[in-house]
């Protein structure tokens, strides 16, 4: 059975969390909704368009986007085990990232995030 997608398929919801994500938010939790963000918030830092690459090809993950790297300052403590990219005018979580190793985070240090990536693939 034949299965295909147009690029601007696939490119449809990395462009549309580019165009609207506002903040990276440094997690201490699997928060799947924007009323949860702010009890789980271990930082934040703002983001905008120029912050993510336009989608490429790519030959594993299909339709890939880089998102830049960013620094944090902590505004709390804990165990950071998750990301988000969220639309604060909207009041949306839009993408959810569990972070591969959980760190104990302190009030008022630097977090740093590595370069990252969202992708989606084509229909198998």
């Amino acid at each position: 059975m034949t299965k295909y997608a147009d690029n601007a398929v696939l490119d449809a919801p990395l462009l549309a969390i580019a165009s609207r994500a506002s903040r990276l938010v440094a997690l201490s939790a699997p928060v799947t909704t924007y009323a949860g963000i702010a009890a789980a918030t271990l930082g934040s830092c703002p983001m905008a368009a120029a912050d993510f690459s336009p989608p490429v090809d790519d030959p594993i993950a299909g339709r890939r986007m880089n998102v830049a790297a960013k620094e944090i300052v902590s505004s709390a403590g804990g165990g950071l085990n998750h990301h988000a990219l969220v639309d604060d005018a909207k009041g949306v979580v839009l993408w959810l990232t569990e972070v591969a190793n959980d760190q104990a985070v302190i009030t008022g240090r630097l977090l740093r995030f590595a370069a990252w990536a969202i992708s989606f693939r084509p229909p198998v």
